[in-house]
Protein backbone atom coordinates (compact mmCIF):
# COMPACT_ATOMS: atom_id res chain seq x y z
CA UNK A 1 0.00 0.00 0.00
CA UNK A 2 1.73 3.17 -1.24
CA UNK A 3 -0.81 5.69 0.06
CA UNK A 4 1.12 7.92 2.56
CA UNK A 5 -1.97 8.46 4.71
CA UNK A 6 -2.45 4.70 5.05
CA UNK A 7 1.25 4.26 5.84
CA UNK A 8 1.01 6.81 8.64
CA UNK A 9 -2.18 5.19 9.95
CA UNK A 10 -0.50 1.79 9.92
CA UNK A 11 2.46 3.14 11.87
CA UNK A 12 0.18 4.81 14.43
CA UNK A 13 -1.89 1.64 14.82
CA UNK A 14 1.22 -0.51 15.29
CA UNK A 15 2.75 1.96 17.77
CA UNK A 16 -0.43 2.19 19.81
CA UNK A 17 -0.90 -1.56 19.93
CA UNK A 18 2.78 -1.93 20.84
CA UNK A 19 2.32 0.50 23.69
CA UNK A 20 -0.62 -1.50 25.02
CA UNK A 21 1.50 -4.66 24.84
CA UNK A 22 4.17 -2.87 26.89
CA UNK A 23 1.54 -2.14 29.54
CA UNK A 24 0.55 -5.82 29.68
CA UNK A 25 4.19 -6.92 29.86
CA UNK A 26 4.78 -4.44 32.69
CA UNK A 27 1.80 -5.80 34.63
CA UNK A 28 2.93 -9.41 34.20
CA UNK A 29 6.52 -8.58 35.17
CA UNK A 30 5.41 -6.57 38.21
CA UNK A 31 3.17 -9.42 39.41
CA UNK A 32 5.70 -12.20 38.90
CA UNK A 33 7.43 -11.78 42.28
CA UNK A 34 4.24 -11.26 44.29
CA UNK A 35 4.35 -13.96 47.02
CA UNK A 36 0.62 -14.11 47.64
CA UNK A 37 -2.37 -15.14 45.55
CA UNK A 38 -3.11 -13.36 42.30
CA UNK A 39 -6.40 -15.28 42.17
CA UNK A 40 -8.24 -16.96 45.04
CA UNK A 41 -7.66 -20.56 43.91
CA UNK A 42 -4.01 -20.36 42.84
CA UNK A 43 -2.46 -21.24 46.20
CA UNK A 44 -4.58 -24.40 46.29
CA UNK A 45 -3.33 -25.19 42.76
CA UNK A 46 0.14 -25.25 44.31
CA UNK A 47 -1.16 -27.82 46.80
CA UNK A 48 -1.94 -30.06 43.81
CA UNK A 49 1.55 -29.52 42.41
CA UNK A 50 3.02 -30.29 45.82
CA UNK A 51 1.15 -33.58 46.00
CA UNK A 52 2.52 -34.63 42.62
CA UNK A 53 6.06 -33.73 43.73
CA UNK A 54 5.55 -35.75 46.92
CA UNK A 55 4.17 -38.72 44.95
CA UNK A 56 0.78 -38.44 46.65
CA UNK A 57 -2.40 -39.16 44.67
CA UNK A 58 -4.34 -36.20 43.31
CA UNK A 59 -7.62 -38.06 42.85
CA UNK A 60 -8.83 -39.88 45.95
CA UNK A 61 -11.93 -40.11 48.16
CA UNK A 62 -13.02 -36.72 49.59
CA UNK A 63 -11.68 -36.22 53.11
CA UNK A 64 -10.70 -33.57 55.63
CA UNK A 65 -7.16 -33.79 54.30
CA UNK A 66 -7.75 -33.54 50.58
CA UNK A 67 -10.30 -32.87 47.85
CA UNK A 68 -8.89 -32.04 44.40
CA UNK A 69 -10.22 -29.45 42.01
CA UNK A 70 -12.23 -30.71 39.04
CA UNK A 71 -9.39 -30.29 36.54
CA UNK A 72 -7.23 -32.81 34.72
CA UNK A 73 -3.63 -33.17 35.95
CA UNK A 74 -1.40 -32.11 33.04
CA UNK A 75 -0.56 -28.65 34.38
CA UNK A 76 0.26 -30.05 37.84
CA UNK A 77 2.47 -32.73 36.29
CA UNK A 78 4.44 -30.24 34.22
CA UNK A 79 5.04 -27.71 37.02
CA UNK A 80 5.97 -30.46 39.50
CA UNK A 81 8.43 -31.92 36.99
CA UNK A 82 10.12 -28.55 36.46
CA UNK A 83 9.99 -27.00 39.94
CA UNK A 84 7.01 -27.11 42.35
CA UNK A 85 7.11 -23.38 43.10
CA UNK A 86 4.87 -20.42 42.47
CA UNK A 87 7.55 -18.86 40.23
CA UNK A 88 7.66 -21.95 38.03
CA UNK A 89 3.86 -22.17 37.89
CA UNK A 90 3.64 -18.57 36.71
CA UNK A 91 6.53 -19.04 34.29
CA UNK A 92 4.75 -21.98 32.65
CA UNK A 93 1.62 -19.87 32.15
CA UNK A 94 3.61 -16.90 30.79
CA UNK A 95 5.57 -19.11 28.39
CA UNK A 96 2.32 -20.74 27.27
CA UNK A 97 0.72 -17.35 26.59
CA UNK A 98 3.74 -16.25 24.56
CA UNK A 99 3.56 -19.50 22.58
CA UNK A 100 -0.11 -18.81 21.83
CA UNK A 101 0.77 -15.27 20.72
CA UNK A 102 3.41 -16.65 18.34
CA UNK A 103 0.97 -19.25 17.06
CA UNK A 104 -1.56 -16.50 16.32
CA UNK A 105 1.01 -14.92 14.01
CA UNK A 106 1.69 -18.21 12.21
CA UNK A 107 -2.00 -19.05 11.88
CA UNK A 108 -2.79 -15.62 10.45
CA UNK A 109 0.12 -15.78 8.02
CA UNK A 110 -0.70 -19.32 6.87
CA UNK A 111 -4.39 -18.49 6.38
CA UNK A 112 -3.67 -15.53 4.11
CA UNK A 113 -3.12 -12.47 6.27
CA UNK A 114 -0.83 -9.78 4.92
CA UNK A 115 2.61 -9.38 6.47
CA UNK A 116 1.43 -6.29 8.34
CA UNK A 117 -1.71 -7.79 9.86
CA UNK A 118 0.02 -11.10 10.61
CA UNK A 119 2.58 -9.08 12.57
CA UNK A 120 -0.25 -7.46 14.53
CA UNK A 121 -1.72 -10.83 15.57
CA UNK A 122 0.55 -11.37 18.64
CA UNK A 123 -0.09 -7.81 19.80
CA UNK A 124 -3.85 -8.25 19.41
CA UNK A 125 -3.78 -11.51 21.37
CA UNK A 126 -1.63 -10.07 24.17
CA UNK A 127 -3.90 -7.05 24.14
CA UNK A 128 -6.79 -9.34 25.10
CA UNK A 129 -5.17 -9.73 28.54
CA UNK A 130 -7.78 -7.60 30.31
CA UNK A 131 -10.67 -9.16 28.40
CA UNK A 132 -9.85 -12.70 29.50
CA UNK A 133 -9.64 -11.74 33.18
CA UNK A 134 -5.86 -11.07 33.18
CA UNK A 135 -5.25 -14.83 33.23
CA UNK A 136 -2.07 -15.11 31.13
CA UNK A 137 0.32 -15.33 34.11
CA UNK A 138 -1.75 -17.01 36.81
CA UNK A 139 -1.03 -20.43 38.27
CA UNK A 140 -3.91 -21.97 36.34
CA UNK A 141 -4.11 -24.51 33.53
CA UNK A 142 -5.92 -22.42 30.88
CA UNK A 143 -2.84 -20.83 29.22
CA UNK A 144 -1.11 -24.21 28.82
CA UNK A 145 -4.19 -25.86 27.31
CA UNK A 146 -4.71 -23.01 24.85
CA UNK A 147 -1.03 -23.07 23.87
CA UNK A 148 -1.22 -26.79 23.09
CA UNK A 149 -4.33 -26.28 20.99
CA UNK A 150 -2.73 -23.34 19.18
CA UNK A 151 0.28 -25.46 18.28
CA UNK A 152 -2.12 -28.20 17.17
CA UNK A 153 -3.78 -25.69 14.82
CA UNK A 154 -0.42 -24.57 13.42
CA UNK A 155 0.67 -28.16 12.77
CA UNK A 156 -2.65 -28.97 11.10
CA UNK A 157 -2.58 -25.84 8.93
CA UNK A 158 1.04 -26.35 7.81
CA UNK A 159 0.71 -30.04 7.02
CA UNK A 160 -0.88 -31.54 3.92
CA UNK A 161 -1.25 -35.24 4.65
CA UNK A 162 -2.65 -37.51 7.32
CA UNK A 163 0.53 -37.70 9.43
CA UNK A 164 0.45 -34.00 10.27
CA UNK A 165 -3.26 -34.24 11.02
CA UNK A 166 -2.64 -37.17 13.37
CA UNK A 167 0.10 -35.24 15.19
CA UNK A 168 -2.23 -32.25 15.54
CA UNK A 169 -4.94 -34.54 16.91
CA UNK A 170 -2.51 -36.06 19.38
CA UNK A 171 -1.70 -32.57 20.69
CA UNK A 172 -5.42 -31.85 21.09
CA UNK A 173 -5.89 -35.17 22.87
CA UNK A 174 -3.04 -34.36 25.24
CA UNK A 175 -4.57 -30.91 25.86
CA UNK A 176 -7.60 -32.64 27.40
CA UNK A 177 -5.35 -33.75 30.24
CA UNK A 178 -4.53 -30.12 30.92
CA UNK A 179 -8.16 -28.95 30.90
CA UNK A 180 -11.37 -30.60 29.72
CA UNK A 181 -12.67 -27.96 27.23
CA UNK A 182 -10.11 -29.36 24.78
CA UNK A 183 -12.76 -32.04 24.17
CA UNK A 184 -14.75 -29.48 22.17
CA UNK A 185 -11.83 -29.11 19.74
CA UNK A 186 -11.38 -32.88 19.50
CA UNK A 187 -15.00 -33.14 18.33
CA UNK A 188 -15.60 -29.99 16.27
CA UNK A 189 -12.31 -29.67 14.35
CA UNK A 190 -12.59 -33.03 12.53
CA UNK A 191 -16.27 -32.37 11.83
CA UNK A 192 -15.40 -29.11 10.08
CA UNK A 193 -12.56 -30.77 8.18
CA UNK A 194 -14.91 -33.51 6.99
CA UNK A 195 -17.49 -30.89 6.00
CA UNK A 196 -14.80 -29.21 3.93
CA UNK A 197 -14.05 -32.43 2.08
CA UNK A 198 -10.91 -33.35 4.02
CA UNK A 199 -12.29 -36.66 5.25
CA UNK A 200 -8.97 -38.51 5.54
CA UNK A 201 -7.40 -35.65 7.47
CA UNK A 202 -10.44 -35.46 9.72
CA UNK A 203 -10.19 -39.17 10.52
CA UNK A 204 -6.45 -38.86 11.12
CA UNK A 205 -6.98 -35.93 13.52
CA UNK A 206 -9.64 -37.87 15.45
CA UNK A 207 -7.47 -41.00 15.51
CA UNK A 208 -4.46 -39.05 16.78
CA UNK A 209 -6.55 -37.60 19.59
CA UNK A 210 -7.96 -41.02 20.49
CA UNK A 211 -4.52 -42.66 20.57
CA UNK A 212 -3.48 -40.25 23.33
CA UNK A 213 -6.80 -39.74 25.10
CA UNK A 214 -8.15 -43.28 25.46
CA UNK A 215 -5.17 -45.12 27.00
CA UNK A 216 -4.17 -42.26 29.30
CA UNK A 217 -7.76 -41.83 30.46
CA UNK A 218 -7.97 -45.58 31.12
CA UNK A 219 -4.68 -45.55 33.03
CA UNK A 220 -5.81 -42.65 35.21
CA UNK A 221 -9.11 -44.40 35.89
CA UNK A 222 -7.45 -47.65 36.89
CA UNK A 223 -4.65 -46.07 38.91
CA UNK A 224 -7.06 -43.85 40.87
CA UNK A 225 -9.70 -46.58 41.33
CA UNK A 226 -12.22 -44.54 39.38
CA UNK A 227 -11.73 -41.23 41.18
CA UNK A 228 -10.28 -39.53 38.10
CA UNK A 229 -13.57 -39.65 36.18
CA UNK A 230 -15.49 -38.79 39.34
CA UNK A 231 -13.66 -35.48 39.74
CA UNK A 232 -12.91 -34.66 36.10
CA UNK A 233 -16.11 -35.84 34.40
CA UNK A 234 -18.94 -36.30 36.92
CA UNK A 235 -18.36 -33.22 39.08
CA UNK A 236 -17.94 -30.75 36.17
CA UNK A 237 -21.21 -32.13 34.79
CA UNK A 238 -22.89 -31.33 38.10
CA UNK A 239 -22.20 -27.61 37.55
CA UNK A 240 -24.86 -27.43 34.88
CA UNK A 241 -25.67 -24.40 32.74
CA UNK A 242 -27.93 -21.52 33.67
CA UNK A 243 -30.15 -19.90 31.06
CA UNK A 244 -29.48 -16.46 32.53
CA UNK A 245 -25.84 -16.73 31.44
CA UNK A 246 -26.83 -16.87 27.77
CA UNK A 247 -27.10 -13.08 27.71
CA UNK A 248 -23.85 -12.80 29.70
CA UNK A 249 -21.90 -14.37 26.86
CA UNK A 250 -23.89 -13.54 23.73
CA UNK A 251 -24.62 -9.93 24.66
CA UNK A 252 -22.17 -8.69 27.32
CA UNK A 253 -19.02 -10.63 26.40
CA UNK A 254 -19.37 -10.45 22.62
CA UNK A 255 -20.28 -6.77 22.61
CA UNK A 256 -17.05 -5.98 24.46
CA UNK A 257 -15.04 -7.55 21.62
CA UNK A 258 -16.71 -6.29 18.40
CA UNK A 259 -13.61 -6.86 16.26
CA UNK A 260 -13.30 -10.49 17.32
CA UNK A 261 -17.05 -11.01 17.09
CA UNK A 262 -17.15 -9.73 13.51
CA UNK A 263 -14.16 -11.92 12.62
CA UNK A 264 -15.98 -14.91 14.09
CA UNK A 265 -19.07 -14.12 12.06
CA UNK A 266 -16.86 -14.00 8.97
CA UNK A 267 -15.41 -17.41 9.83
CA UNK A 268 -18.90 -18.80 10.38
CA UNK A 269 -19.90 -17.31 7.03
CA UNK A 270 -17.21 -19.41 5.35
CA UNK A 271 -18.48 -22.44 7.22
CA UNK A 272 -22.02 -21.81 6.03
CA UNK A 273 -20.76 -21.51 2.44
CA UNK A 274 -18.99 -24.85 2.75
CA UNK A 275 -22.11 -26.50 4.17
CA UNK A 276 -24.33 -25.08 1.40
CA UNK A 277 -21.91 -26.31 -1.24
CA UNK A 278 -21.96 -29.81 0.21
CA UNK A 279 -25.76 -29.82 0.29
CA UNK A 280 -25.90 -28.74 -3.34
CA UNK A 281 -23.18 -31.25 -4.29
CA UNK A 282 -21.03 -28.56 -5.86
CA UNK A 283 -17.30 -28.00 -5.41
CA UNK A 284 -16.26 -25.05 -3.28
CA UNK A 285 -12.56 -24.25 -3.18
CA UNK A 286 -11.39 -23.20 0.26
CA UNK A 287 -7.76 -22.94 1.30
CA UNK A 288 -6.69 -25.60 3.76
CA UNK A 289 -5.12 -23.20 6.34
CA UNK A 290 -8.26 -21.01 6.34
CA UNK A 291 -10.49 -24.08 6.78
CA UNK A 292 -8.33 -25.19 9.71
CA UNK A 293 -8.54 -21.75 11.29
CA UNK A 294 -12.32 -21.68 10.79
CA UNK A 295 -12.53 -25.08 12.51
CA UNK A 296 -10.57 -23.85 15.53
CA UNK A 297 -12.54 -20.59 15.69
CA UNK A 298 -15.79 -22.59 15.74
CA UNK A 299 -14.48 -24.97 18.39
CA UNK A 300 -13.09 -22.13 20.52
CA UNK A 301 -16.34 -20.19 20.27
CA UNK A 302 -18.40 -23.19 21.41
CA UNK A 303 -15.91 -24.00 24.19
CA UNK A 304 -16.01 -20.43 25.52
CA UNK A 305 -19.78 -20.11 25.21
CA UNK A 306 -20.54 -23.37 27.02
CA UNK A 307 -17.88 -22.79 29.69
CA UNK A 308 -19.11 -19.23 30.29
CA UNK A 309 -22.68 -20.44 30.69
CA UNK A 310 -21.69 -22.99 33.30
CA UNK A 311 -22.56 -22.07 36.86
CA UNK A 312 -19.36 -20.51 38.15
CA UNK A 313 -18.01 -19.74 34.66
CA UNK A 314 -15.56 -16.83 34.72
CA UNK A 315 -14.26 -14.59 31.87
CA UNK A 316 -10.96 -16.47 31.76
CA UNK A 317 -12.69 -19.07 29.55
CA UNK A 318 -12.98 -16.48 26.77
CA UNK A 319 -9.33 -17.20 25.91
CA UNK A 320 -10.43 -20.48 24.26
CA UNK A 321 -12.13 -18.35 21.60
CA UNK A 322 -9.91 -15.25 21.44
CA UNK A 323 -6.77 -17.31 20.70
CA UNK A 324 -8.28 -18.22 17.30
CA UNK A 325 -10.56 -15.23 16.67
CA UNK A 326 -7.44 -13.02 16.71
CA UNK A 327 -5.73 -14.59 13.65
CA UNK A 328 -9.13 -14.79 11.94
CA UNK A 329 -9.53 -11.03 12.45
CA UNK A 330 -6.10 -10.47 10.88
CA UNK A 331 -6.97 -12.60 7.84
CA UNK A 332 -10.29 -10.85 7.25
CA UNK A 333 -8.72 -7.41 7.79
CA UNK A 334 -6.16 -8.25 5.09
CA UNK A 335 -8.94 -9.18 2.66
CA UNK A 336 -10.81 -5.97 3.43
CA UNK A 337 -7.67 -3.90 3.02
CA UNK A 338 -7.05 -5.40 -0.42
CA UNK A 339 -10.47 -4.25 -1.66
CA UNK A 340 -11.39 -1.28 0.52
CA UNK A 341 -11.05 2.44 -0.06
CA UNK A 342 -8.70 4.57 2.00
CA UNK A 343 -11.53 5.33 4.42
CA UNK A 344 -12.33 1.66 4.82
CA UNK A 345 -8.70 0.83 5.55
CA UNK A 346 -8.50 3.58 8.16
CA UNK A 347 -11.63 2.19 9.82
CA UNK A 348 -10.07 -1.29 10.00
CA UNK A 349 -6.85 0.05 11.50
CA UNK A 350 -8.82 2.13 13.98
CA UNK A 351 -10.83 -0.93 14.99
CA UNK A 352 -7.65 -2.87 15.78
CA UNK A 353 -6.24 -0.05 17.88
CA UNK A 354 -9.49 0.65 19.70
CA UNK A 355 -10.06 -3.03 20.46
CA UNK A 356 -6.68 -3.36 22.16
CA UNK A 357 -7.13 -0.04 23.92
CA UNK A 358 -10.51 -1.12 25.30
CA UNK A 359 -8.92 -4.23 26.83
CA UNK A 360 -5.87 -2.49 28.29
CA UNK A 361 -5.41 -3.13 32.03
CA UNK A 362 -4.87 -0.37 34.56
CA UNK A 363 -1.56 -1.19 36.31
CA UNK A 364 -2.86 0.49 39.46
CA UNK A 365 -5.59 -2.15 39.68
CA UNK A 366 -3.88 -5.11 38.04
CA UNK A 367 -0.68 -5.14 40.13
CA UNK A 368 -0.80 -6.00 43.88
CA UNK A 369 0.41 -3.06 45.93
CA UNK A 370 2.36 -2.92 49.20
CA UNK A 371 -0.86 -3.27 51.20
CA UNK A 372 -1.64 -6.52 49.40
CA UNK A 373 1.85 -7.86 50.12
CA UNK A 374 1.60 -6.85 53.76
CA UNK A 375 -1.83 -8.37 54.22
CA UNK A 376 -0.81 -11.61 52.53
CA UNK A 377 2.17 -11.92 54.87
CA UNK A 378 0.06 -11.04 57.91
CA UNK A 379 -2.51 -13.74 57.13
CA UNK A 380 0.20 -16.38 56.81
CA UNK A 381 1.85 -15.22 60.03
CA UNK A 382 -1.44 -15.18 61.94
CA UNK A 383 -2.38 -18.68 60.77
CA UNK A 384 1.00 -20.01 61.84
CA UNK A 385 0.55 -18.34 65.24
CA UNK A 386 -2.76 -20.14 65.71
CA UNK A 387 -1.22 -23.44 64.64
CA UNK A 388 1.51 -23.17 67.26
CA UNK A 389 3.82 -26.16 67.44
CA UNK A 390 1.30 -28.93 66.91
CA UNK A 391 -2.07 -27.33 66.15
CA UNK A 392 -4.15 -27.70 63.01
CA UNK A 393 -5.98 -24.86 61.25
CA UNK A 394 -8.70 -25.41 58.65
CA UNK A 395 -8.35 -22.64 56.06
CA UNK A 396 -11.10 -23.07 53.49
CA UNK A 397 -10.53 -20.05 51.25
CA UNK A 398 -6.80 -20.26 50.64
CA UNK A 399 -4.38 -23.12 50.09
CA UNK A 400 -0.66 -23.61 50.63
CA UNK A 401 -0.58 -21.85 54.00
CA UNK A 402 -1.43 -24.29 56.79
CA UNK A 403 1.08 -26.89 57.95
CA UNK A 404 -1.44 -29.65 57.24
CA UNK A 405 -3.11 -29.15 53.87
CA UNK A 406 -6.89 -29.19 53.71
CA UNK A 407 -9.51 -28.90 50.94
CA UNK A 408 -10.17 -25.57 49.29
CA UNK A 409 -13.75 -24.35 49.59
CA UNK A 410 -14.31 -24.59 45.84
CA UNK A 411 -13.33 -28.25 45.82
CA UNK A 412 -15.65 -28.96 48.75
CA UNK A 413 -18.52 -27.11 47.04
CA UNK A 414 -18.08 -29.21 43.89
CA UNK A 415 -18.52 -32.41 45.91
CA UNK A 416 -21.58 -31.08 47.76
CA UNK A 417 -23.10 -29.71 44.54
CA UNK A 418 -23.01 -33.24 43.11
CA UNK A 419 -25.26 -34.38 45.97
CA UNK A 420 -22.52 -35.97 48.06
CA UNK A 421 -22.53 -35.55 51.86
CA UNK A 422 -19.89 -33.67 53.81
CA UNK A 423 -16.81 -35.93 54.11
CA UNK A 424 -17.45 -37.85 57.38
CA UNK A 425 -13.98 -37.27 58.83
CA UNK A 426 -14.26 -33.53 58.18
CA UNK A 427 -17.61 -33.36 59.99
CA UNK A 428 -16.23 -35.45 62.85
CA UNK A 429 -13.12 -33.28 63.17
CA UNK A 430 -15.34 -30.19 63.48
CA UNK A 431 -17.65 -31.85 66.02
CA UNK A 432 -14.59 -32.92 68.05
CA UNK A 433 -13.25 -29.36 67.78
CA UNK A 434 -9.99 -30.74 66.45
CA UNK A 435 -9.03 -27.55 64.64
CA UNK A 436 -7.36 -24.73 66.53
CA UNK A 437 -9.19 -22.37 64.20
CA UNK A 438 -11.30 -22.28 61.06
CA UNK A 439 -10.46 -19.42 58.71
CA UNK A 440 -13.17 -18.29 56.27
CA UNK A 441 -13.31 -15.77 53.46
CA UNK A 442 -16.99 -15.07 54.08
CA UNK A 443 -19.56 -16.28 56.57
CA UNK A 444 -21.72 -17.35 53.65
CA UNK A 445 -19.06 -19.95 52.91
CA UNK A 446 -20.67 -22.01 55.69
CA UNK A 447 -24.21 -21.77 54.33
CA UNK A 448 -23.46 -21.99 50.58
CA UNK A 449 -27.09 -21.28 49.68
CA UNK A 450 -26.36 -19.56 46.37
CA UNK A 451 -23.91 -22.24 45.29
CA UNK A 452 -25.94 -25.29 46.31
CA UNK A 453 -29.51 -24.04 46.06
CA UNK A 454 -29.89 -25.14 49.69
CA UNK A 455 -28.15 -24.57 52.96
CA UNK A 456 -25.11 -26.70 53.64
CA UNK A 457 -24.87 -28.97 56.70
CA UNK A 458 -21.63 -27.17 57.44
CA UNK A 459 -23.43 -24.20 59.00
CA UNK A 460 -25.02 -26.13 61.87
CA UNK A 461 -21.98 -28.28 62.54
CA UNK A 462 -19.52 -25.40 62.58
CA UNK A 463 -21.64 -22.84 64.42
CA UNK A 464 -22.47 -25.26 67.21
CA UNK A 465 -18.80 -26.00 67.79
CA UNK A 466 -16.94 -22.82 66.82
CA UNK A 467 -17.51 -19.15 67.64
CA UNK A 468 -16.51 -16.07 65.66
CA UNK A 469 -13.37 -14.74 67.33
CA UNK A 470 -11.62 -12.43 64.90
CA UNK A 471 -12.08 -10.42 61.74
CA UNK A 472 -9.13 -9.54 59.55
CA UNK A 473 -8.81 -5.93 58.39
CA UNK A 474 -11.56 -5.29 55.84
CA UNK A 475 -9.61 -2.42 54.26
CA UNK A 476 -7.05 -4.75 52.77
CA UNK A 477 -7.24 -5.22 48.98
CA UNK A 478 -8.81 -8.16 47.19
CA UNK A 479 -6.93 -10.38 44.71
CA UNK A 480 -6.22 -8.57 41.43
CA UNK A 481 -7.48 -11.48 39.31
CA UNK A 482 -10.77 -13.36 39.30
CA UNK A 483 -13.26 -13.75 42.12
CA UNK A 484 -12.88 -10.91 44.69
CA UNK A 485 -12.50 -12.73 47.99
CA UNK A 486 -9.81 -13.15 50.61
CA UNK A 487 -9.51 -14.54 54.19
CA UNK A 488 -11.60 -12.46 56.58
CA UNK A 489 -13.00 -14.39 59.55
CA UNK A 490 -11.42 -16.58 62.25
CA UNK A 491 -13.53 -19.06 64.19
CA UNK A 492 -12.23 -20.68 67.38
CA UNK A 493 -13.47 -23.82 69.20
CA UNK A 494 -16.17 -23.36 71.83
CA UNK A 495 -15.55 -24.63 75.34
CA UNK A 496 -18.63 -26.79 74.81
CA UNK A 497 -21.06 -27.13 71.92
CA UNK A 498 -24.11 -24.90 71.60
CA UNK A 499 -27.05 -27.28 71.29
CA UNK A 500 -29.28 -24.66 69.69
CA UNK A 501 -31.48 -24.81 66.61
CA UNK A 502 -30.79 -23.03 63.35
CA UNK A 503 -32.27 -19.57 64.00
CA UNK A 504 -30.78 -19.32 67.48
CA UNK A 505 -27.38 -20.29 66.12
CA UNK A 506 -27.67 -17.68 63.39
CA UNK A 507 -28.57 -15.00 65.94
CA UNK A 508 -25.62 -15.94 68.14
CA UNK A 509 -23.29 -15.89 65.16
CA UNK A 510 -24.43 -12.38 64.22
CA UNK A 511 -23.71 -11.15 67.74
CA UNK A 512 -20.24 -12.73 67.61
CA UNK A 513 -19.58 -11.15 64.23
CA UNK A 514 -20.53 -7.74 65.62
CA UNK A 515 -18.09 -8.09 68.51
CA UNK A 516 -15.29 -9.28 66.20
CA UNK A 517 -16.03 -6.38 63.87
CA UNK A 518 -15.78 -3.92 66.77
CA UNK A 519 -12.38 -5.35 67.70
CA UNK A 520 -11.23 -4.97 64.11
CA UNK A 521 -12.36 -1.32 64.01
CA UNK A 522 -10.43 -0.61 67.19
CA UNK A 523 -7.30 -2.21 65.73
CA UNK A 524 -7.66 -0.14 62.57
CA UNK A 525 -7.33 2.96 64.73
CA UNK A 526 -4.50 1.55 66.85
CA UNK A 527 -2.68 -1.65 65.92
CA UNK A 528 -1.84 -2.23 69.59
CA UNK A 529 -5.53 -2.82 70.26
CA UNK A 530 -5.58 -6.00 68.16
CA UNK A 531 -7.51 -8.75 69.96
CA UNK A 532 -7.59 -12.49 69.35
CA UNK A 533 -11.25 -12.37 70.39
CA UNK A 534 -11.08 -15.40 72.68
CA UNK A 535 -13.40 -13.62 75.12
CA UNK A 536 -16.15 -13.25 72.51
CA UNK A 537 -17.65 -16.64 73.32
CA UNK A 538 -18.45 -15.46 76.85
CA UNK A 539 -19.40 -11.91 75.89
CA UNK A 540 -21.84 -13.02 73.20
CA UNK A 541 -23.66 -15.30 75.65
CA UNK A 542 -24.54 -12.48 78.00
Amino acid sequence: MSDPVVKIARACCALFMGAMVVVVVYVIAARFSFPGQLEWMTSAVLDHVERVAQHKPIYAAPSSEWIPFIYTPGYYWLVAALSPTVACARAVSIASSLLTAGSAHLLAKQAGASRFFAALAPALFIGCFGYVCAWFDTERSDPLMVAMLSVSAVVLARSKGVIGAAVAGALAGAAFFVKQPATTFIVIVPLVLALGGRTKRALAFAAGAAVVLVPLFAWLQISTQGWFAYYCVKLPGAHGMAAKYITLFFIVDLSKAPLLTLATLGAFGSLVSVARARLRRVTLEIDEPWLVLVAFVAAGFVASATSRMHVGGWPNVLVFWTAFAVPAACVLASKLEANASRAGILVVLGAFALQVGAFAPDPNEAVPDDDARRFSAQVVERVHEMEGDHGDVLMLGRGHVTRTRHPHLNALVDVLRAGEPLPPDLGQAIVNRKFEAIVLNDMHDLRMELLLGRESDLFIIVTRNYFVAERFDDKTPMPVVGFPTTPRWVLRPRTRPLMMEHDELLARQLVEMGLADANMRAAQGDAKKHSDGLDIEIRSAR
